[in-house]
């Protein structure tokens, strides 16, 4: 196995491989910071510019509860804006305008996420931008792309997964939501894919790419739009198949485990049950039999045997048979997941404000570059290093400030 140095230890910045990428960031919420944090995660020089005074819609997104930290910014934004640097711009004004354009001069991409038709309203279209960085890559990111007859509609998460097919199959009576936010966090991850894309075949020539939610939903909706195209057929929610003694979520002594008996056999099974004189049961032998008794079934054997074991035992006893159990892991559990842990999956980053945060870092390690740990900027806070870098004083950064254009 190779040896992988972990989390960027010994490692100096130009083995991050997006290092020496600029990165100008107009985006808030979570598709856009989230494709952007990856870039940043890697090494890329990500400038979020955020509209004064309150900036990033997320930084007041699931705020936390107690009351000492409701000044702070939230948990998502945190998560999302690691290793970027935050500065404050008010692009409605002209002022404001000609420092952007400086700033985007030299940038390999500008990611946006405003609704369709908002950066040309400003004088910043793909054309405009183009005549001040003719490499420029600019990667729009919006709910249902740049053109087409849903372009300026609004959409919320819910409404993203209910148009792109992907609640045809959850829930039971009625369609149910997903928990958390697919649609979106799967645009950021197509958008850095198509961003690292881009950079693999950059040339002289600036490129646009436009990315739309709801086709990102669509592609995690392909399971059910399959069989459709293949067989005409649609694919039914409600089938309840935790009482089929088949697969499903069971309750054990202290959780529920995932319960996947006719993987390895039901002969597995019954030695899982420390029961192996099962294995001539009718219930075990035929399994026309055990659907239509399937409550008996689960009744008779599965039940009371999982409410006497704890389901981290039940999973390894079903591992050891392989059997591909699992167990539903609480935010703690995971967290205390031995496997993990091994795999230092989980970081630790100190924030000036909030303090010590734990974040998932990357799911796949390499030999030859590092993952680089960061937090999340505070509003504003490389205003004094980035204008100073585009030539501006001490003395105009403060009069900008005090004239609102930053």
């Amino acid at each position: 196995m190779p040896s992988f140095d972990k989390l960027g230890k010994n490692k100096e910045e130009g083995m991050f491989p997006l290092s020496d990428i600029k990165v100008v960031e107009l985006s808030s919420f979570i598709a856009g910071p989230y494709c952007a944090k990856l870039l940043a995660d890697w090494g890329a020089h990500v400038i979020k510019v955020e509209e004064p005074p309150l900036g990033d819609e997320a930084r007041r997104s699931f705020l936390l509860a107690e009351e000492s930290v409701q000044d702070k910014d939230s948990s998502l934004f945190l998560y999302l804006n690691t290793n970027k640097k935050s500065i404050t711009l008010n692009l409605e004004c002209q002022r404001g305008k000609a420092i952007f354009l400086k700033l985007v001069q030299d940038a390999d991409i500008l990611l946006e996420s405003f609704p369709p038709g908002h950066m040309r309203s400003l004088g910043l279209s793909y054309k405009n931008l183009r005549e001040v960085n003719p490499k420029l890559i600019v990667a729009s990111i919006s709910n249902f792309g740049q053109y087409g007859p849903y372009r300026d509609y609004e959409a919320a998460e819910i409404s993203l997964q209910a148009l792109s097919g992907m609640l045809l199959r959850m829930g039971k009576a009625r369609p149910t939501k997903y928990g958390g936010y697919l649609v979106q966090h799967g645009a950021g991850l197509i958008a850095f894919i198509a961003i690292l894309t881009s950079l693999l075949n950059k040339g002289d020539e600036g490129q646009y790419l436009d990315l739309s939610l709801i086709e990102a939903g669509a592609t995690g909706g392909i399971l059910a739009l399959l069989p459709y195209v293949y067989m005409g057929l649609m694919m039914k929610r409600g089938l309840d198949r935790s009482l089929l003694g088949s697969v499903g979520i069971y309750p054990a002594s202290n959780g529920y485990v995932v319960f996947v008996p006719g993987y390895g056999g039901m002969e597995s099974l019954a030695l899982l049950l420390g029961r192996p004189e099962l294995m001539e049961d009718p219930l075990f032998v035929d399994p026309i039999a055990r659907q239509l008794r399937a409550e008996e079934f689960a009744q008779t054997f599965i039940l009371p045997w999982l409410k006497e074991h704890r389901k981290e035992e039940v999973f390894e006893q079903a591992q050891e048979l392989g059997m591909p159990f699992g167990l539903i892991q609480t935010v703690p559990d995971l967290l205390d997941d031995l496997q993990l842990q091994d795999r230092e999956f989980f970081l630790q980053v100190a924030h000036p404000v909030v303090g010590e945060l734990i974040y998932p870092s990357t799911p796949f390690k390499s030999n030859a570059f590092s993952y680089k740990p960061g937090r999340a900027p505070l509003l504003g806070e490389h205003n004094g290093e980035i204008y100073s870098s585009l030539g501006y004083g001490e003395e105009e950064v403060e009069e900008l400030q005090k004239a609102g254009v930053i």
